[in-house]
């Protein structure tokens, strides 16, 4: 006799001590039970494969739940490889080891093949100083960029209609970060909206340009620190 699961759940009739006589059948019903979970679960249910593998399947996977979780891993992680992953996938990621003097790093040759670019800027180390001003430049464009942000606990918004850059904040010590997303990046149609989060300021802008190819991420100030900035594509 086969198993009942997984397409059905298996109800049993409890035995009574001096009344039923138990045979072979019942507990082999119990043992064709018991494989048909594990087979439905899968070997190592609880433990991830990935980041060491992982192609993300579009259609599914449904051999077992540890094959289904494996291919939802895939398709959140950088590991995998498959070009209909959803989530964040890590495009790059970059160090500026500052000085007093300015300091910049450049993503350059940016793929094209996602609906949203979102880049985290953090410091993950401090030395001395003061603070840094950090800016982003897109495309090498150096004019035209307006927007209205924030800065925390001012009464009044900071506008610009042309600034030479985006004011992603200012880093002190080791109490900074920012995100910025430019949704629909890739687009040669019109130009790109773009928005700020971060841990003195919000902001919103526009730039009238391409395709976005390039971001360059500048920090210039009094301090030495180490700022990581890490670029994800999101489809």
């Amino acid at each position: 006799m086969a198993a009942s699961y997984p397409g059905v759940v298996k109800t049993y009739t409890d035995k009574v001590d001096g009344v039923d006589y138990v045979k072979a059948a019942d507990i082999n019903s119990v043992q064709q039970e018991l494989q048909a979970v594990e087979t439905a679960l899968g070997a190592n249910v609880a433990t991830s494969s990935l980041p060491s593998a992982g192609s993300y399947n579009a259609n599914g996977v449904s051999t077992s739940l540890t094959a289904r979780l494996t291919n939802v891993e895939a398709g959140l992680t950088a590991a995998a490889t498959d070009g209909s992953r959803v989530g964040y996938t890590q495009l790059a990621q970059q160090t500026i080891v500052t000085t007093a003097t300015a300091n910049s790093t450049t993503f350059s040759s940016i793929s094209g093949s996602y609906q949203k670019l979102v880049l985290n800027i953090g410091v993950t180390g401090f030395t001395s100083g003061g603070s840094q001003v950090t800016t982003l430049t897109l495309n090498g464009v150096v004019t035209g960029y307006a927007y209205t942000a924030q800065v925390y606990g001012t009464a009044t918004p900071t506008t610009s209609t042309g600034d030479t850059k985006i004011p992603l904040g200012t880093p002190v010590a080791t109490s900074y970060s920012a995100v910025l997303e430019i949704p629909n990046y890739a687009s040669t149609y019109g130009g790109k909206n773009w928005s700020l989060l971060g841990t003195d300021r919000s902001a919103t802008g526009y730039l009238a340009t391409t395709a976005i190819t390039s971001i360059t991420v500048s920090v210039a100030g009094t301090s030495t620190m180490v700022v990581q900035c890490t670029l994800f594509g999101v489809k």
